[in-house]
């Protein structure tokens, strides 16, 4: 159950829930917006059922990167498409819950982390259960905590895709501008 949502010092779980949101069947708490501009708010919402080749992830952490900002912001309205009320997030780690037609390889109370792989912004990981793709999580190791595997998805492709890409060979030089970010930081 999603206990509670800090965004810097402001603890977010007593404030009021959105009256327009209130489902009325199996429900799940998450951290929604109705509009861009809004401070969003608590909303009551359906739980998510997974699609083919899906799971549905009891989430337990969620990470929030800078690419969420321009989401909550509006910046890529024009670009990618958006429901409202809109979750954020896409980053996560968690226990599967429930498992779409034609999944194979996880299994319900598997530990996983991983990124929801939706081309749709507003079904995110602020919530307490969210559905991902089988090809975009995988199985959390036991070395990694829940924090650490949920930091992970995002930051850590970027990092190894931005290092691919440079295509480094052995007593190269390379500068990584940014060493301290999170995607810098897992470059290094």
């Amino acid at each position: 159950m999603l206990q509670e949502i800090v965004v810097g010092r402001i603890p977010l779980d007593g404030m009021k829930r959105s009256p327009i949101h209130q489902a009325k069947e199996s429900s799940m708490r998450a951290f929604a917006l109705d509009a861009f501009g809004q401070p969003g708010s608590i909303h009551d919402l359906p739980d998510p059922e997974p699609a083919e080749h899906e799971v549905r992830v009891r989430v337990t952490v969620a990470s929030i990167n800078p690419f969420d900002n321009a989401v909550l912001q509006g910046y890529l309205k024009g670009r990618m498409e958006h429901r409202f009320p809109l979750v954020p997030c896409g980053d996560l780690a968690g226990t599967v819950d429930a498992l779409g037609a034609g999944v194979d390889g996880v299994a319900i109370g598997d530990s996983v982390f991983g990124v929801t792989g939706k081309m749709v912004l507003g079904e995110g990981t602020l919530a307490e259960f969210a559905t991902a793709s089988t090809s975009t999580i995988a199985k959390r190791p036991a070395a990694l905590s829940e924090v650490e595997a949920a930091a992970l998805p995002l930051a850590g492709v970027s990092a190894l895709m931005s290092v691919e890409a440079a295509a480094p060979r052995p007593n190269d030089v390379v500068v990584i501008v940014g060493a301290s970010g999170g995607i810098g930081s897992y470059a290094v």
